[in-house]
């Protein structure tokens, strides 16, 4: 009797029941944050340019970002039906729970890895609670898994998630092209019944799509973020070393040093296992994470946000061979109780940001927007000293355009290499101000992380944000000029 009551936690029927229950339980968590989680700069960018600019203007600016175009396209219907910000933020979540139902419905792995993975801090924050592009990594990827023991039989279906998937990121896009040359390769050798259109066609779809994403995202080198920072970037600085240790520092970025010490530990014996099991995905694997490292290292640091994709494609590895191979149950619960602690030690950063993001303001921005909705009129003119902080508050306010003095004009979306790191950090020419915007009400809005002069007599502090918001650079001083209306 003991062994049949124990026998049912093992049945199709518990382990749908379980996989709900969690899902449930995940759904709740990220829902309760998303409504408590104010944007910041990064995230309220993307809505804006595309809330804001036209098809071509669109094209143009994302270029100089440096991005794919597949999370702006999604947002363009949205924000140009007039929906509020929020929707955004819904999109997000949406992704967010499609990653989660593939991983715990459709992923090869046991109990302990799924609670491990769900609620770790890639899954739980990074790519659900912050709407950005990242949202569309995880259920792409995850799906590539799914079908990847059947991308011969299923060609087309897995060269339109690769296409997509390289479409989300830059990260993404270099693994895209390593899984493409992958595929492309298995598909001349395959001894299935392919045509020769298919044998031709597909390898042209990929070759059209990578090459044209890469014209595109290093077009105009003097206004390319991507590339003017490859450019300028001090090759004789930190080494790769440093870089490996600065995505685990990320990662785990809450967690004592000497348990990050054995998880990077447990890391190596994980791409052991997949080298000694399969050569051909541990090489995806590993180039995949070091193109990743490459790009931490010549072109823009790492996050916590782009660090966790190193776990993501690690787990994307495993799931293969979990889900490709006969494996002893011996191996698999051996090799699960390796995976579990690497995703589950990220829950002290998942917990923590959670609780931060519920308790407090991530950024000051829409208490800023609030404020400025309610107590300025339509009369009014706002002097930022900082273009690339005020994004937040433009996405809550589709009226509202900000002045940078530094470029003379006004803005709502961030332009790169456009000023962007010169703050006006100074009241002596306000006088100036007086005579620019006579009979307007003008306003001073000082990003808190950047030095604030002391204001002069005529100059009064009407709004300052909250001490705690999480985003240091986006609290918000806003000052009042008097009598010039």
């Amino acid at each position: 009797m003991q062994n049949k009551y124990f026998d049912y936690f093992k049945t199709d029927k518990f382990n749908k029941i379980f996989n709900t229950v969690l899902f449930c339980i995940y759904i709740i968590l990220i829902l309760t944050t998303i409504f408590h989680h104010e944007l910041w700069r990064d995230e309220a960018q993307a809505w804006l340019v595309v809330r804001d600019l036209n098809i071509s203007g669109i094209i143009h600016h994302v270029k100089t970002e440096g991005h794919p175009l597949l999370w702006y396209v999604l947002l363009f219907p949205l924000a140009k039906l007039h929906l509020p910000v929020f929707s955004m933020q819904l999109l997000s979540f949406l992704l967010a729970a499609a990653g989660a139902a593939i991983f715990l419905f459709l992923s090869p792995f046991n109990k302990p890895v799924k609670i491990s993975v769900i609620f770790s801090a890639g899954f739980l924050y990074w790519y659900s609670v912050i709407a950005r592009s990242y949202s569309l990594i995880v259920p792409l990827l995850l799906l590539c898994a799914y079908f990847y023991p059947e991308r011969i039989k299923k060609p087309y279906i897995y060269t339109i998630l690769l296409i997509l998937l390289s479409n989300t990121h830059v990260l993404m896009f270099g693994f895209s092209v390593i899984l493409s040359v992958l595929f492309i390769f298995e598909l001349f050798r395959s001894k299935h019944i392919l045509t020769k259109t298919n044998v031709i066609f597909l390898p042209a779809v990929y070759f059209i799509n990578f090459l044209l994403i890469t014209i595109y995202i290093l077009a105009g080198k003097q206004e390319n973020l991507l590339v003017q920072t490859f450019i300028n970037t001090d090759i004789t600085g930190k080494n790769i070393i440093n870089t490996f240790l600065s995505v685990f520092f990320n990662i785990y970025a809450y967690t004592p040093i000497l348990f990050i010490i054995l998880l990077i530990v447990f890391f190596f014996i994980l791409l052991a296992i997949l080298l000694k099991n399969d050569k051909k995905i541990f090489l995806t694997v590993f180039a995949g994470i070091a193109f990743q490292l490459a790009v931490y290292r010549y072109i823009w640091h790492t996050s916590p946000e782009k660090a966790s994709l190193v776990l993501l494609i690690l787990l994307f590895g495993f799931w293969i061979i979990f889900a490709g191979k006969n494996i002893p149950d011996k191996k698999r619960r051996l090799w699960s109780i390796l995976i579990t602690p690497v995703f589950l030690f990220t829950w002290i950063t998942s917990f923590a940001v959670v609780k931060n993001d519920i308790k407090k303001d991530y950024s000051g921005s829409k208490k800023a927007a609030e404020f400025i909705l309610k107590n300025t009129g339509k009369n009014a003119v706002f002097i930022s000293n900082y273009n690339l902080t005020t994004a937040g508050i433009s996405a809550y306010l589709p009226q509202q355009k900000f002045y940078f003095p530094q470029e003379k004009s006004f803005y709502t979306y961030s332009k790169w290499n456009n000023g962007l790191m010169k703050p006006f950090n100074s009241f002596v020419d306000y006088s100036g101000f007086k005579k620019q915007f006579n009979n307007k009400k003008i306003y001073f809005i000082f990003s808190f992380g950047i030095y604030i002069p002391y204001p002069p007599a005529e100059i009064k502090k009407v709004y300052e944000s909250p001490a705690d918001v999480l985003i240091n650079t986006e609290k918000f001083y806003i000052y009042e000029l008097q009598n010039n209306e």
